[in-house]
């Protein structure tokens, strides 16, 4: 088991994204999960209390949508990297028993798996990158890593929830 943190949409911009999660989910026969921006994992679960108390809300802006080979990143919304999400991202690296990874760039998974064709050309996917997205929780998650299929993604277990600032 390993342990992945989250940062949490707030929840009308949580909204907007899980409808198109869940759409694209049901039209690749996949597995649904919360919109959310992981900012890394760890070995053991670490204690978020502190470190959520401590970094305000803030918001970032969507700069495009992109794809890739990665199961967990096939059709995503890439997010500008600015101070608050990189400041997090160093406290969050900082912490004992971080597990290091692929470089971190600030996203918002669609799905996860191949897209559905055409799902580039959906109208509420382009609606995403129009807004400004933001983030008001820090969440704890169990997973088993690497995440290779639905089921491991059936299987994540939200273990704490903590609101920013």
């Amino acid at each position: 088991m390993a342990y992945a943190v989250w940062c949490g949409l707030d929840r009308a911009d949580e909204t907007r994204f899980q409808r198109v999660i869940t759409d694209l989910a049901f039209a690749q026969s996949g597995a649904v999960f919360p919109p959310h921006m992981t900012l890394g994992s760890f070995h053991e679960a670490p204690d978020l209390s502190v470190l959520a108390a401590d970094i305000p809300a803030f918001t970032l802006q969507p700069t495009v949508l992109a794809r890739s080979d990665a199961f967990t990143l096939s059709l995503f919304v890439r997010l500008a990297m600015t101070g608050p999400v990189s400041d997090l991202r160093a406290r969050i690296e900082a912490h004992d028993g971080f597990r290091p990874g692929r470089a971190f760039e600030p996203h918002i998974s669609l799905c996860y798996g191949s897209p559905p064709e055409g799902s580039e050309e959906r109208d509420e996917i382009a609606e995403l990158l129009s807004k400004p997205v933001r983030f008001d929780r820090l969440t704890l998650v169990e997973l088993t890593l690497p995440l290779t299929g639905y089921a491991d993604i059936e299987g994540l277990r939200v273990v704490s929830d903590f609101a920013l600032g």
